[in-house]
C-alpha cells in the first residue's frame, strides 16, 4: 500500500495554489495582530479576525489536501490499469 500524499507533496505540486490558499492567510493573520498592537486596537476585533483567518487557512488546506490525495489516488489507479499487463 503506499502512503497518501502529503501537505509537502502537495506544495511541490502547486506551490503557487499552496501559497496563496494555506500561507497568505496565516500570514495575514500574523501581520494583523502585529497591526492591532501597534496601532492599539480592539484585542477582541483582533483576535476574532485572526481566529477566523486561521480557521479558513485550515479548513481550505484540508480541502485542498483532500482533493490532491484523490487525484493522486486516481491517477495512481488509472496509470496501473494502463500499463500492459507483464505476461
Amino acid at each position: 500500500m503506499t502512503r497518501s500524499p502529503s501537505f509537502a507533496a502537495m506544495f511541490r505540486a502547486f506551490p503557487r495554489r499552496t501559497l496563496v490558499l494555506s500561507v497568505v492567510p496565516v500570514l495575514v493573520a500574523v501581520f494583523q495582530s502585529v497591526n492591532v498592537v501597534v496601532n492599539d486596537l480592539s484585542l477582541a476585533y483582533g483576535s476574532a479576525f485572526v481566529l477566523v483567518m486561521l480557521a479558513a487557512s485550515v479548513v481550505v488546506t484540508r480541502q485542498e489536501l483532500a482533493t490532491f490525495r484523490r487525484q493522486t489516488v486516481e491517477a495512481d489507479a488509472f496509470d496501473r490499469t494502463a500499463r500492459p499487463q507483464a505476461e
